[in-house]
């Protein structure tokens, strides 16, 4: 027995070491084909494959281990068909460690990640869609996208510029100075401090994400905070997000402090506004291309604000719509700065509305009371409409010297001109009031009077159509009297 054991032995550790061999063999070969390879290709497919847009690689070098430590150079994301840029991300450098093994299940857990110069623009194209989103039938029946990382430990961003796009081709530049990220495991929040300028304005910015386990979940809300400030502005929101990575779904409340308004003022490319202090608040929700900061209430230079806001982002073309329903006051549009520019040389205003303006508006307006000067008036309500080649004014009232005046009206395009109409009602005006006002003698005149107005212009600017407009005026008075001297 023994004698034919060890024959049957000596070959079963024959061929443990020859398997042994075999493996060790392979194993030699397959590290050292890795090391020797370009992985650029297969680097390519597997990013492009995870972040749905076709990436290019420069150069790719890899020190094995776990994790691998990889240094990428220029780097692009490639932009759909029919966008303004070839890229919608480039990057001159990328560095960090990948972890091994969850690579091995086409998981990316990155750690000690370095970005040098990424370059980013984000836009919509004709039809709306945006360009770091799939299309509208896969949102619809995929919903969001989870991150294609499943995991940062920590990240820091030199250099970067993020360009956003609207539907109306307004551009937001975003210059990233330097940016942090850190993230102790897939649970804990992940916490971003930024530095940097938005449209020229220096901006710092702390965003406080859920978690990276949260984002895998997504269509399940993850909660997102920013804050961000500048000179003379700090902006806060609070709230949860169903697409964090596209900013959608979003439900919370936003506040908003701008002492002046300058910043804001910069930021938004004005430059005719009052710089004054506004404090809003309110709740915000944007559901795709609809936008909404309802329930408002703020102060504006002291006076107090009430109403909502919503913006629609146009699609397939079509200007990007706000509805404005705001109530305020009271106003002084002396202290203001308001009107205080001198008349004239606005006659050569075009009468013609814009055929294709990229915004429309509806306007609902309410001032409890406004002062100019000597002037004031009361309980003023406008609600007006810009479309393309027309703007309504449906409404415009106040009570002003113990009455009430109504205008309405409207503005056509008309070939390269345009035509305005406007018709105006007014009702009980004081007349030694009104004197007042206009710093004459008030007994010179007394009671009330009335009237009715309409006015008819045409042309291509205000100058032409004042100079060749038509009207007609009516004015009675009840129960008054005319001094000698007044007439």
């Amino acid at each position: 027995m023994i004698f034919h054991a060890r024959p049957a032995i000596r070959r079963s550790l024959f061929v443990g070491l020859g398997l042994l061999g075999v493996i060790a063999t392979a194993a030699f070969i397959t590290a050292v084909v890795l090391v020797r390879s370009d992985l650029r290709p297969y680097a390519e497919q597997f990013a492009s494959k995870r972040f749905g847009h076709k990436v290019t690689i420069q150069r790719l070098t890899i020190a094995w281990g776990n994790p691998i430590a990889v240094d990428i150079e220029d780097v692009h994301v490639a932009n759909p068909l029919g966008a303004s840029t070839p890229d919608m991300v480039a990057i001159q450098r990328l560095r960090g460690d990948v972890a091994l093994w969850p690579l091995m299940h086409g998981e990316l857990r990155l750690d000690h990640v370095v970005l040098d110069h990424p370059v980013i623009d984000l836009e919509h194209n004709s039809d709306g869609l945006a360009n770091w989103k799939g299309s509208p039938s896969d949102a619809a029946e995929h919903g969001p996208t989870p991150s294609p990382v499943r995991f940062i430990g920590a990240m820091h961003v030199n250099d970067g510029t993020l360009t956003f796009t609207s539907t109306a081709h307004h551009k937001l530049l975003i210059h990233l100075a330097d940016a942090d990220l850190r993230a102790a495991n897939d649970t804990a929040p992940i916490t971003i401090n930024a530095s940097g300028s938005y449209n020229d304005l220096p901006v710092r910015a702390v965003v406080t994400i859920e978690s990276f386990a949260a984002l895998s979940s997504v269509p399940h809300p993850v909660t997102m905070d920013i804050d961000v400030s500048s000179t003379h502005t700090t902006l806060k929101l609070t709230s949860t997000m169903t697409d964090p990575l596209g900013f959608d779904g979003v439900k919370g409340h936003l506040d908003i402090v701008a002492d002046p308004l300058k910043d804001i003022i910069k930021a938004v490319g004005m430059t005719d506004f009052p710089d004054r202090k506004l404090t809003l608040s309110g709740a915000i929700d944007k559901q795709g291309e609809q936008w909404s900061w309802t329930g408002l209430t703020g102060l504006f230079d002291g006076a107090t604000v009430a109403g909502s806001l919503a913006l629609s982002e146009g699609l397939k073309g079509k200007p990007d719509h706000y509805d404005i329903a705001l109530t305020i006051g009271p106003l002084d549009l002396q202290h203001l700065g308001l009107l205080n520019a001198a008349p004239g040389g606005q006659t050569g205003i075009s009468l013609h509305p814009d055929d294709k303006p990229g915004e429309t508006y509806k306007i609902d307006l309410g001032i409890k009371a406004l002062t100019y000067h000597r002037f004031q008036f009361d309980t003023i309500s406008v609600i007006a409409s810009i479309d393309p080649s027309i703007v309504t004014l449906s409404k415009l009232s106040f009570g002003f010297a113990g009455g009430r005046i109504d205008i309405e009206g409207t503005e056509r395009a008309d070939g390269k001109g345009g035509r305005l109409h406007l018709d105006t009602k007014i009702a009980g005006i004081d007349g030694s009031r009104l004197l007042s006002m206009l710093g004459v003698a008030p007994s010179t005149l007394s009671g009330k009077f009335n009237s009715g107005a309409t006015l008819d212009l045409s042309g291509t600017t205000w100058s032409q159509g004042l100079g060749a407009g038509q009207g007609q005026v009516i004015i009675s008075m009840s129960g008054g009297q005319i001094a000698r001297e007044f007439l």
